[in-house]
């Protein structure tokens, strides 16, 4: 199956994924990095998840991110650090995921310990 190749340029699925937490009203924090180093005119992005304030980053849960040299990019899927159960990853990071996978990850957390954020 072909890729559209504008959707992995644009990093389309963390925005999708960013729309879907927002409409759900679960906190995140949504950033944009700027071009990368080595491939020029490549962005990516990075998506947190929660944070008890925009300037409170130590309570992450975790950390979505799209962009160059990410597992999946290049299927424009993402790659997530934490909400990885035991065995699932061979590494602290589980890549290749779409942003249902990733939503519904945070979405069952949120249900859980949305009270321990104020929410």
């Amino acid at each position: 199956m072909a890729v559209d190749q504008d959707a992995v340029l644009n990093c389309w699925e963390i925005k999708k994924l960013a729309r879907m937490l927002d409409t759900a009203r679960i906190p995140f924090v949504f950033t944009r990095r700027f071009d990368h180093p080595i491939k020029k005119g490549q962005s990516s992005y990075h998506l947190e998840y929660p944070v008890a304030s925009l300037s409170d980053r130590a309570e992450r849960v975790c950390s979505v991110i799209q962009g160059y040299g990410t597992y999946g990019m290049e299927e424009n899927k993402l790659e997530i650090m934490g909400l990885i159960k035991p065995g699932e990853a061979d590494d602290s990071v589980l890549g290749y995921l779409t942003a249902e996978d990733v939503f519904n990850r945070i979405s069952n957390h949120w249900k859980e310990h949305h009270t321990e954020y104020g929410q």
